[in-house]
């Protein structure tokens, strides 16, 4: 078994202390420290990471806040097109509406007006002729 030895000498009065440790343990021992340096330099490097992220974050709750209350200004005002927008739409058909009403009459008087020297023909009325106006 391979082993290594360290010397440890403290001053000239100490005595001398020795340790042997095999070299397999020693090779677990460097690559298990080896591996806990790089965990903690990977955690120093993300908790900075986090930290510089976190020192926008009140700006960007700040600026979501603001987002927020324009999407609320323009979902009032969508809202308030949509309702001037249906106002428009029921007007056009009521104006529709009155328009037919118009045409319909109109063909109605045209058909009586039509309708009315026949009808007063056969009867055998004759209209008065048409006075003059006096002069005053």
């Amino acid at each position: 078994m391979d082993l290594y030895t360290l010397i440890l000498v403290g001053d000239e009065r100490a005595p001398v202390r020795r340790f042997q440790v095999p070299k397999l343990a020693a090779h677990r021992a460097a690559a298990l420290g080896g591996t806990l340096v790089c965990l903690v330099v990977l955690g120093a490097w993300d908790y900075w990471r986090v930290r510089a992220e976190n020192t926008e974050l009140p700006e960007l709750r700040e600026e979501t806040l603001f987002q927020a209350e324009k999407i609320r200004g323009f979902e009032r005002e969508l809202t308030r097109v949509e309702t001037e927008l249906e106002r428009v739409q029921e007007l056009e058909r009521k104006v529709r509406q009155l328009r037919d009403r118009i045409h319909r009459s109109k063909a109605q008087l045209l058909l009586l007006k039509e309708a009315i020297p026949v009808a007063d023909a056969e009867a055998g009325y004759v209209p008065p002729p048409k006075r003059k106006a006096r002069a005053k």
